[in-house]
This record gives C-alpha cells, structure tokens and sequence, in this order.
C-alpha cells in the first residue's frame, strides 16, 4: 500500500480570511460539529514547491464537517493527498 501525505491548497490572504468567515458562521449555527484548520505562511522549512504562478501567502490544509442541519452532512475538504515520494519532507 502507498503512503500518501496531505498536501495544502495555495490561498491568497483575502481568500483564507473568506474561507475562515464561512466555517466560523457554519460553527456559530451549529451546522459544522467538527474538524480541522491548518496554515502555514511560507518559508525555507515550508516552501511554495509544486505551485505555478509565483507564491502565495499561505498554504492550508483542512478538513471539516458541514450541512449538519440538513441531517448527516458532509466534509469540506482544502488540499489533496499525494504519494509520499512525491512530497518533500
């Protein structure tokens, strides 16, 4: 089986702070119960390989509940996963 790492999502500043304001408001109406919220701002540790077009403000990773009013809901996912080897460390 393949090891697979997550990989982020390239987002502007403006963008992540959107994205921030649209699970906070699902929070604060009880339509999202759970998840997780990561960003990382760029640097030598954590550089903007693989993206094309220059580099972004952040990188973010996330994963979390939604549409739990409507019943079972379901997750909103930012960033992918990819073959180990293909992921720097």
């Amino acid at each position: 089986m393949t090891e697979m790492r997550r990989t982020p999502e390239f987002m502007t500043t403006d963008e992540l702070a959107d994205t921030l304001t649209r699970l906070a408001e699902a929070i604060r109406t009880g339509d999202s119960l759970e998840g997780s919220f990561e960003y990382l701002l760029p640097d030598e540790e954590h550089p903007c390989d693989g993206y094309d077009g220059g580099c972004p403000h952040v990188m973010v990773t996330a994963g979390f509940r939604v549409g739990n009013q409507q019943g079972q809901g379901g997750m909103q996912f930012i960033g992918g996963w990819k073959p180990a080897e293909q992921v720097p460390a």
